[in-house]
């Protein structure tokens, strides 16, 4: 089962308003906070990036934030972290 989007998570944004023709599609973002759930949409997060476009009705316009469905963010998971070596394992030469 895949783990929930949470606070931290970076993501890629894969969908938005304006039926995918949205400059946000395609940067990536970090969820900063949980807004509140949607009714048609479901849980709608608060995500930073670099020049993301708010699109709302009181102030549309690129502000660095914006919200999202959990089903337009695709998690990006961190490389592995490979396993460390012990010294005593290394030879010295």
């Amino acid at each position: 089962m895949t783990k929930p989007l949470g606070k931290g998570d970076v993501c890629e944004v894969i969908n938005a308003v304006m039926r995918g023709k949205s400059t946000n599609i395609g940067k990536i973002v970090t969820i900063e906070r949980f807004q509140g759930e949607h009714s048609q949409l479901g849980r709608i997060w608060r995500c930073s990036g670099k020049d993301l476009t708010a699109y709302n009705q009181e102030e549309p316009g690129t502000m660095g934030f914006a919200d999202f469905p959990a089903d337009w963010l695709k998690r990006i998971d961190p490389p592995p972290v490979a396993p460390k070596v012990a010294e005593r394992d290394v030879e010295m030469t």
